[in-house]
């Protein structure tokens, strides 16, 4: 969205990402929020998914087989055991092992 808006001449105040979504609107110029809008607020909806999601990593941790024995680990919480198992999958899967 800031490439788009400074493509047209326009330079919008710096934010983090997590409130980028509500100040560009305050900030956006009324000929560029026709076009923009719908991109502003796909981003909205989709930092509240991810604020939702990344609060409860807990709620999950049980329905995948192998994070509960990662976390027996030092350091090793919910968010990263999820992480690893969902992004390894089944590690005795061998069409996967390798590549």
């Amino acid at each position: 969205m800031r490439g788009a808006v400074k493509s047209c001449g326009v330079r919008l105040q710096a934010c983090d990402a997590y409130t980028s979504h509500r100040r560009v609107k305050e900030q956006l110029p009324a000929e560029l929020m026709a076009g923009l809008q719908p991109v502003q607020s796909a981003i909205g909806k989709i930092s509240e998914e991810i604020a939702a999601g990344s609060t409860h990593p807990e709620a999950h941790r049980g329905s995948l087989p192998g994070s509960p024995v990662l976390q027996q680990v030092v350091a090793v919480g919910p968010l990263i055991s999820l992480t690893f198992v969902l992004t390894i999958g089944d590690p005795c899967d061998s069409r996967r092992a390798g590549s």
